[in-house]
């Protein structure tokens, strides 16, 4: 019995892959959340409550949207693993494989210096891990 299905397997990969994407949209939604709401926004009186355009950023700052809150808690989960891995040779799977354009896995077992066999027993260990700490953090859940 697997730990994982396909369908699991697959979307943990993809996030994995995605983590740069991630960290190129967290920066471009914390640029927007810093500059404000829209000219056209700002310009409505609100009443007799004066508007802290300072405190609306860093409340919209404090407070980042779903989407955005579950990819950085993707990013530290893939973070950890990369980090625990980061002076092993699955280290250096995990760098080949996932965040270097696509090779195939006999060119990156060779790179590697394992047998294709050994390169699947660890890209399974660095995908069961990343969904440990996923689940740990609350946006992955086993049970399907």
């Amino acid at each position: 019995m697997a730990v994982l299905t396909y369908g699991q397997r697959k979307k943990i990969e993809s996030h994995i892959r995605n983590y740069h994407r991630y960290m190129d949209e967290i920066a471009e939604w914390r640029e927007a959340a810093a500059a404000g709401p829209p000219k056209d926004a700002r310009s409505r009186k609100s009443g007799k409550r004066r508007s802290d355009p300072t405190a609306s950023a860093a409340v919209r700052l404090a407070s980042p949207p779903k989407h955005v809150r579950d990819m950085e808690l993707w990013m530290e989960a893939v973070d950890a693993v990369r980090r625990r891995y980061e002076r092993e040779d699955k280290g250096r799977l995990f760098d080949a494989w996932y965040w270097k354009p696509p090779r195939s896995v006999r060119a990156v077992a060779l790179s590697i210096g394992v047998s294709e066999k050994q390169f699947y027993n660890w890209l399974n260990e660095i995908v069961i891990h990343v969904a440990l700490l996923a689940a740990q953090k609350g946006i992955f859940i086993f049970a399907e």
